[in-house]
């Protein structure tokens, strides 16, 4: 959680580079995010980070979880904000893809990870997410991340 809740302080760090000639790492969508937060999980963590992909549910949709932690049990799903209209297109994607993440057999803590916050029309709306949840007979916790 920590990581994650610190991940905006590190890309600020690299897009304003000191030395010279060195381009700035930029943050322009949720691809570069993910990228930022994998090599700062692998940096602080030794267990396993990666990419997983989840099973097929009633054979309409299988998916990617953006970062997995096995040894820990924990997914991180990833989303970044371009504007305020994006408030209902992630509440959206969230409600989809939560019949996805119990099919992950380790599933205990899932970190929705919410990029650019603040641009978001009510993000604490995201934090009414926080809680113990039950999906096909599976428990976790989600965890909401608003940086």
């Amino acid at each position: 959680m920590r990581v994650c809740q610190r991940l905006p302080n590190a890309a600020r760090i690299l897009a304003n580079r000191s030395r010279k000639d060195k381009p700035p790492f930029e943050i322009e969508d949720e691809y570069d995010v993910q990228d930022l937060l994998h090599a700062t999980l692998r940096a602080y963590i030794k267990h396993s980070v990666q990419e997983d992909t989840l099973p097929k549910v009633a054979a309409v949709k299988s998916g990617r979880v953006d970062i997995s932690i096995e040894d820990l049990g924990i997914l991180i799903e990833v989303k970044f904000v371009r504007g305020p209209s994006d408030q209902k297109r992630i509440f959206e994607e969230y409600s989809q893809d939560l019949v996805l993440y119990p099919k992950w057999p380790p599933l205990k803590t899932l970190i929705l990870l919410i990029y650019n916050s603040s641009d978001l029309k009510d993000p604490e709306a995201f934090e009414k997410l926080n809680a113990q949840v039950e999906v096909d007979g599976k428990r976790f916790d989600v965890r909401v991340v608003l940086a």
